[in-house]
């Protein structure tokens, strides 16, 4: 009885597509069936009866959804600041119920970026903006169709370098021949710092110097600082900085700073025992080879420690008279 069972035993499955309702119905003895022709990205219900002595089982049903087709031609219309804004086409003979968007940074070979994923974008939208992106990384982007929950498996990829910051706030810390440039290191990715400077009265001499955008950095503010030597005392001196990642450079950021003066003046103090309200200062003149200026400047102190300051213009003899 058990091998007459066996043997008039088949089974029935009817898959309907659910956005039409249409229905297939497929007798077998087998327990394996091949749903052909299916449309990309619709919905069935699919039912599965035994039969036997004519007789129909309760049917199993479940459901599923087709892989739907990938979208068409993903580009980057408009990168602004740190936004980058994608444009697209819906796939072409497919349905689909809306679309993902995955983004990481590139890859460096040290460290596995996890995948960012934007799962609201709507089955009508054609554009996308990711916003907020981290400055000076290079991103990879993909885009897929979904219908019910699965996507097409095809997404479409593309890349985008995001510029890095520039520096901002630039305070300089002054020495006769030396100056420190100090400012808060920028967000994101910087692979280094590029600066380049030349004396206003000397433009041709131009000079650079390359920092790492790793260099170390101090205190809650993140303060990098950078010692540019060798100048000349006094001297006006034009700077540019500009923060570079994967090749792609920030806005130049410049600034003029001059250079103290250095004064190499020794000073002589001359007593005339006739004038007790009077001193004569006597220097040796600081030469103009030696460092740039546009006066000379001395600061008396009383015996009460109240400052009085004069400015004097240089006399041939290199001497004044303090009354």
């Amino acid at each position: 009885a058990n091998r007459c069972d066996e043997q008039t035993r088949k089974y029935i499955v009817v898959y309907t597509r659910n956005d039409t309702g249409k229905s297939v119905n497929i007798q077998t003895t087998e327990k394996l069936a091949s749903l052909r022709d299916l449309y990309p990205g619709a919905g069935y219900k699919i039912q599965v009866l035994a039969v036997s002595h004519n007789l129909q089982s309760e049917p199993h049903t479940t459901h599923t959804a087709v892989l739907p087709n990938p979208p068409q031609n993903l580009s980057v219309v408009k990168v602004d600041d740190n936004d980058v804004t994608l444009n697209w086409l819906p796939p072409a003979n497919s349905l689909f119920t809306e679309y993902v968007i995955r983004y990481k940074p590139f890859d460096d070979g040290t460290i596995s970026q996890a995948w960012s994923e934007v799962t609201d974008v709507p089955r009508n939208a054609t554009t996308y903006v990711l916003k907020d992106l981290p400055p000076g990384e290079q991103f990879e982007i993909q885009l897929d169709t979904v219908s019910h929950q699965i996507q097409s498996g095809q997404p479409l990829e593309t890349t985008q370098i995001i510029a890095p910051h520039p520096v901002t706030d630039i305070q300089p810390v002054l020495d006769a021949e030396n100056i420190t440039l100090q400012w808060p290191r920028p967000d994101g990715r910087i692979d280094f710092y590029f600066i380049t400077w030349y004396p206003l009265d000397k433009p041709d001499d131009l000079r650079a110097k390359e920092i790492p955008g790793d260099t170390e950095t101090e205190g809650i503010d993140r303060i990098v600082k950078i010692l540019i030597e060798s100048l000349r005392p006094g001297v006006e001196y034009h700077f540019e900085i500009t923060t570079k990642s994967h090749d792609l450079s920030s806005n130049t950021v410049t600034k003029i700073i001059r250079t103290q003066p250095l004064c190499t003046s020794e000073i002589f103090i001359i007593n005339d025992q006739e004038v007790s309200t009077a001193l004569t200062l006597r220097y040796t003149p600081t030469p103009k080879q030696r460092s740039t200026f546009d006066a000379y400047r001395f600061m008396l102190s009383d015996s009460e420690y109240s400052r009085r300051k004069k400015r004097l213009q240089q006399m041939r003899t290199g001497s004044y008279l303090v009354t």
